[in-house]
């Protein structure tokens, strides 16, 4: 009875191991993340939230097990979102209206060097794991209100290469 108890209370502890995207992350901090940056544009029941986190050099490898979010409730953990044992969580990048749909890019040092693994959920059909940066951009660019994102790029969204490949699509 005992083993049952303890293997029950070692998988408990290992749900919550993931790192937690919520309200404390973008308004104070993470002692992993050096840096949040966070733009968000809401029009009536319409919004959208971008979020780019940038981990601590010594702490990058602190993610291996994945990755949660918080609505009105618990957290939900997004374990397609990986990073894989050896390697190194260079940065999260997520775009979603927060609710119907999310695009998220890691990107992650490893033995094959800088890979961008570029993830995709959509509510009706689930997860898609898509095949680089600029897929991910189209799947957005699909997704998105024109006038949603000119807002976040006057509200401060920062370039890099996948928000620069979306605003390419938008021109």
């Amino acid at each position: 009875m005992f083993k049952v108890l303890a293997f029950f209370a070692f998988a408990a502890s290992a749900v919550f191991a993931h790192f937690e995207l919520n309200h404390n992350l973008l308004t104070v901090g993470h002692e992993h993340v050096a840096k949040v940056h966070h733009v968000e544009h809401v029009d009536g029941d319409a919004k959208l939230r971008f979020v780019h986190v940038v981990p601590k050099v010594l702490h990058a490898d602190k993610f291996v097990d994945g990755f949660a979010s918080r609505g009105t409730g618990l957290a939900k953990g997004h374990y397609f979102l990986n990073v894989l044992p050896g390697e190194l969580l260079v940065e999260l990048l997520g775009l979603s209206d927060c609710f119907t749909w999310h695009a998220t890019l890691l990107t992650v040092h490893g033995a094959d060097g800088l890979v961008h693994k570029p993830f995709a959920w959509v509510k009706k059909t689930g997860r898609a794991l898509l095949g680089g940066v600029e897929p991910l951009a189209a799947f957005v660019f699909g997704l998105l209100h024109k006038g949603h994102f000119e807002e976040l790029v006057k509200k401060g969204l920062p370039a890099h290469l996948f928000t620069l490949t979306l605003f390419k699509f938008f021109k």
